[in-house]
């Protein structure tokens, strides 16, 4: 078998042992798992969501979503974040980003889902280092100078979804993944570009946004703050 194999295995377990854990409107629902006889695979059963990524749908139109169509997509990810980090012990996902997410159009509006928690973790003393996707990622996630794993590395990803939900633009898209890495390494926070003619809701999320992507993490506001804010 071979390492990429193997690394897919061990996500699908945990993807498994995670989301057996939780039941939320705004995380993808489980309904079970089954081997596959012809090829021993393990395959897990999930809500079917209608609906495609975050990006995609803020994309589909020039001028993107109105505000309080954001603004009801920023309130569902904080909402699954702080049920996630408000469990016994912590689920941090590792690995919040725009494609983690998918937009259902309901009847009522929108539904924001979080999906794929391959890269989760609890918070307990033999935690394994966390992942996840380099412009998303928390820098001391990034350097792996973390002493224990922390759920501050998902508020920072947090803030850079919440970036994109406001932007509708992917943060940091304009540099690569060894230049993010090397300004982490030098120790430099990364300024995310802001619209010269910002809407009025981008510039209400913006101090939430940077005070989710600060560089030290002891200085980033929980989840729960995060949506007080918003």
């Amino acid at each position: 078998i071979s390492a990429a194999d193997q690394g897919a295995g061990r996500a699908l377990i945990n993807e498994l042992r995670m989301l057996r854990r939780v039941r939320h409107p705004n995380i993808v629902l489980f309904y079970g798992a089954c081997i596959v006889p012809e090829t021993a695979e393990l395959v897990l059963v999930l809500e079917h969501v209608r609906g495609g990524p975050l990006g995609s749908f803020i994309a589909k139109t020039p001028d993107g979503p109105p505000a309080e169509v954001r603004y009801k997509l920023a309130q569902d990810v904080c909402r699954a974040l702080t049920y996630l980090h408000a469990q016994t012990p912590c689920i941090v996902h590792g690995d919040i980003k725009g494609s983690n997410v998918l937009v259902e159009e309901v009847r009522a509006g929108v539904n924001a889902k979080f999906v794929d928690f391959g890269l989760s973790r609890l918070i307990k003393t033999n935690a394994r280092k966390l992942g996840g996707t380099t412009k998303w990622m928390a820098p001391e996630i990034m350097l792996s100078t973390a002493s224990q794993l922390s759920a501050s590395a998902d508020v920072f990803s947090l803030g850079r979804l919440l970036y994109e939900i406001a932007t509708g633009s992917r943060p940091l898209a304009d540099m690569s993944e060894t230049s993010i890495k090397e300004a982490a390494r030098d120790g430099k926070p990364l300024a995310l570009a802001w619209p010269s003619n910002g809407s009025p809701f981008v510039e209400k999320c913006r101090p939430i946004i940077e005070a989710c992507c600060r560089f030290e993490a002891s200085t980033r506001p929980n989840v729960s703050q995060a949506q007080e804010m918003l």
